[in-house]
């Protein structure tokens, strides 16, 4: 039941954000009552911490950073403001066949494939957001797609993803 009424809540408010993207940035922020949640000294600390355990492919590590009830949100968004393909996916059963998904990795995933740099880190509150930087173009010039990714925290563990393709291509 608190699972179905926070996905329900995250889907609002990704609405309400689809619907003001287009004249302004939205973020969708969730807040955290203090007494359930106390803070977690370094943040940071554990993002790169979840992305290297995914890029060294360790699933289990990787899964113990995140609430029993997750919740990831992901889509690709063109320079226009349209959105496409958007998925919500909740909890950590259903989140570990999208851990080898783009956005979730720093290192390379197949050959001629970039490494991404996080860069443009901002943090507020228990809430993280960065861009995700390829470090280089395709064979014909092409950019490769940067991501900006957006983890909000309960305690020391993430509990909302958002996942953001900037298609840049077109």
């Amino acid at each position: 039941m608190a699972t179905t009424i926070r996905l329900m809540r995250i889907r609002i408010i990704n609405s309400l954000c689809i619907s003001i993207l287009v004249l302004t940035s939205c973020s969708a922020v969730k807040s955290v009552d203090a007494s359930t949640s106390s803070p977690c000294p370094d943040l940071m600390q554990l993002v790169n911490a979840f992305y290297a355990a995914n890029d060294a492919s360790l699933l289990v590590p990787s899964l113990s950073y995140l609430t029993e009830d997750v919740i990831m949100v992901f889509w690709a968004e063109g320079i226009n403001g349209h959105h496409m393909g958007l998925n919500e996916i909740v909890g950590k059963d259903q989140i570990v066949a999208h851990l080898n998904d783009p956005g979730l990795h720093l290192k390379a995933r197949g050959p001629n494939l970039p490494n991404f740099k996080m860069d443009h880190i901002r943090q507020a509150g228990n809430q993280i957001i960065f861009n995700l930087t390829p470090d280089r173009t395709h064979a014909d010039g092409r950019p490769y797609d940067p991501y900006v990714v957006e983890m909000v925290f309960l305690g020391c563990r993430i509990e909302i993803i958002k996942i953001v393709e900037r298609i840049t291509w077109v």
